[in-house]
């Protein structure tokens, strides 16, 4: 049952920037509808379950939804510049360096040197795989794909204190979602209406419900998966998210490659599931 529960968020966070480039809506209208529904159906847990909470803790949750909205702006917004198969395999990689790099430094997760050594072996085979499924883009270095990678890095930065911060002042997985929902929403709402030339359109806002369903699913397993398995390994396994993606980009949304960029994509992608796995196995 925990690895069911921890295969969660593969699915959920791998099929959600998929959904959302099928549905078409910009960034904002994107973030809009996914935290909405997020907000929804975490007021209705909240008023089931009557939770309490310190000024502190809900605070914390909060900082936990801001994170998120700052990195799901930044994702969405590379997602303009790049390919969903080609994007999130960076992001999926740079997400899982970080995340690991911080339950091993800060939640001391890593317990000797040799864990620590193998894990950045891991972590060495995931980037050479992400390098080799974007190394047609890497070699041509323009601007827009500099632009996609930086967004990249700093919302990768952004979800991983997002998925960090609660675990790190030990807060448990069912008191953070509604606080949490708020901070997301907030963040959300006050982007996108500062926006002055940004276009919200209410029917491609309502169409990012499954978006929201998506990622609620994948939030609510990954903080239990963390309670049950540890931040390091439950975060190693959800970024084999990264297949999801790149399959649902290439069938989904018809990214066509060629035989070089297939090939690329092909060696890159088990790379990354290589380098994933046997991050998961060192834990």
């Amino acid at each position: 049952m925990t690895i069911l529960i921890a295969l969660i968020p593969m699915i959920g966070w791998g099929l959600m920037p998929v959904v959302a480039r099928k549905n078409q809506s910009n960034t904002y209208e994107t973030m809009l509808g996914t935290t909405f529904i997020v907000l929804f159906m975490t007021t209705l847990l909240f008023l089931w379950n009557g939770y309490s909470y310190s000024f502190s803790v809900f605070s914390l949750c909060m900082l936990s939804g801001v994170f998120w909205g700052f990195g799901q702006l930044f994702q969405f917004e590379a997602l303009n510049y790049m390919a969903v198969s080609e994007a999130m395999p960076i992001s999926n990689g740079s997400q899982l360096l970080f995340t690991t790099i911080t339950s091993g430094l800060l939640l001391n997760e890593w317990l000797t040197v040799t864990q620590a050594i193998q894990s950045l072996l891991c972590l060495a085979i995931i980037v050479g795989g992400i390098y080799q499924i974007n190394k047609g883009n890497m070699e041509k270095k323009t601007d827009s794909v500099i632009k996609a990678t930086l967004m990249i890095l700093v919302s990768s930065l952004s979800l991983t204190l997002y998925v960090s911060i609660t675990n790190y002042f030990e807060i448990s997985g069912s008191l953070v979602f509604f606080p949490q929902a708020l901070g997301m929403t907030v963040t959300s709402a006050v982007i996108a209406f500062s926006q002055k030339k940004a276009t919200i359109r209410a029917p491609y806002v309502v169409k990012n419900w499954l978006t929201g369903i998506l990622w609620l699913m994948a939030n609510i397993s990954i903080f239990y998966s963390i309670q049950l398995i540890g931040l390091g390994l439950a975060y190693s396994i959800s970024q084999l998210a990264v297949i999801v993606s790149v399959v649902g980009g290439i069938f989904i949304l018809g990214e066509k490659k060629d035989g070089a960029e297939a090939r690329n994509l092909k060696i890159g992608s088990m790379l990354m599931i290589i380098g994933i796995i046997a991050l998961g196995l060192n834990k």
